[in-house]
């Protein structure tokens, strides 16, 4: 179950051909994912751009996948629409892929899980709102 406050430290490599490289917190928070992040070049991290904040509706989230083998751990996210990760240099399509350390991959597993959970649900519920039960029928 998503706590109040859930998130997951990432990082995305090989940004602007390789001179740059992003850091960040994935968190949801209620119905809604929040990636806060920040550009920094590969070569130290001494220049370093202004921190972004970015809110996507659990609503806009197609889909959440974790996946991990012996070298990575990747934590993908998917949206229906290219506007919600525009401002992420590295989105494809609609889709970011955000690196995981080893240390906090039994939380991205969680997190994915419990992101998922509530993604069923909200599905549900939209179902619901497009065909109400009719309770004129005995």
């Amino acid at each position: 179950m998503l706590t109040e406050r859930s998130n997951l430290p990432f990082s995305i490599e090989d940004v602007y051909a390789g001179f740059a490289k992003v850091s960040g917190i994935l968190s949801v928070v209620r119905d809604h994912v929040i990636l806060e992040f920040q550009v920094s070049d590969a070569i130290g991290g001494i220049v370093k751009g202004k921190p972004k904040e970015i809110r996507i509706p659990l609503r806009s989230i197609e889909s959440v996948q974790f996946k991990k083998n012996w070298f990575a751990a990747n934590f993908y996210l998917r949206v229906y629409r290219m506007k919600d990760l525009e401002a992420i240099p590295t989105n494809r399509a609609g889709e970011v892929k955000l690196s995981i350390q080893r240390k906090h991959r039994e939380r991205a597993l969680q997190l994915a899980s419990s992101m998922n959970l509530r993604l069923s649900e909200l599905r549900i519920e939209m179902m619901d709102e497009e065909f109400p039960e009719d309770s004129s029928e005995n």
